[in-house]
């Protein structure tokens, strides 16, 4: 008996000190592995991220931590996000959505699909780090948070006109800063998963929502940030590799 005590004291004593990984975030896919750099926050949010009690949440987390869309990167133009605003509107039931207990029919509207937009940079910054949001578990500080960018289809547009790319905090590449982002005069290319953001509204003509956008379908996760080499803007065309250079 005291023998099976003992070992029943060693298995406690094993269990406790073999690490909990639940929490970690396991990179399946890497869709930027030559430039990305491990981060505190990898080892200490998963993927689902920590909604707590509500599942719904917890499900728009994980669709906002894909980082496995793949194939050829469908064009969007900015022509594109009220159309698909509305579908989603339609499909969630109106203007006064929340996040969905089934993502089923934003899937079939293309989240989870890869895109790419050419687009300017507007005032590119940390978002919600005095709080944290439950994606990135409720973390604190700018290097738990996500890069917010509103992207403009031309410089000096309201922000309300903008859409959305949120760069994960996770395994985020050196370069990848606000910093970094607000010195690009020129546009960008961003190529990641589109992701319905249905905690949010985008401002419509009789109310100014925020953080302020015309649609709340988000490039999220950013995959891939590339800056235009070409001599004018004119040149910076969407389909033409040659033009793009990766920010790294």
């Amino acid at each position: 008996m005291p023998q099976r005590a003992g070992s029943l004291s060693l298995v406690c004593l094993l269990l406790f000190a073999v690490p909990v990984l639940a929490d970690d975030f396991d990179m399946k896919c890497h869709p930027f592995a030559s430039i990305e750099v491990k981060r505190p926050i990898d080892s200490k949010c998963g993927p689902t991220g920590d909604a707590g009690a509500k599942d719904a949440l917890a499900l728009q987390d994980e669709a906002k931590d894909n980082f496995c869309a793949s194939g050829k990167p469908k064009e969007l133009t900015f022509a594109d996000y009220p159309k698909m605003q509305a579908a989603a509107q339609k499909a969630l039931g109106g203007a006064n959505y929340k996040p969905p207990t089934s993502r089923a029919a934003l899937k079939k509207l293309g989240e989870g699909k890869l895109v790419r937009l050419v687009a300017y940079v507007d005032r590119a910054r940390y978002s919600d780090v005095e709080k944290g949001e439950s994606v990135n578990c409720n973390l604190g500080g700018d290097s738990d948070n996500d890069v917010h960018i509103p992207l403009l289809a031309k410089p000096g547009q309201d922000e309300c006109t903008s859409v959305t790319a949120e760069v994960s905090p996770h395994y985020r590449p050196d370069a990848w800063t606000p910093e970094n982002l607000n010195k690009q005069t020129m546009p960008v290319r961003i190529t990641g998963q589109l992701a319905f953001d249905a905690e949010h509204k985008p401002c419509t003509k009789t109310k100014v929502e925020e953080p302020k956008r015309q649609s709340v379908w988000e490039i999220h996760p950013v995959y891939k940030i590339e800056t235009c080499t070409a001599k004018s803007a004119a040149d910076c065309v969407a389909g033409d590799d040659s033009v793009w250079a990766v920010l790294q």
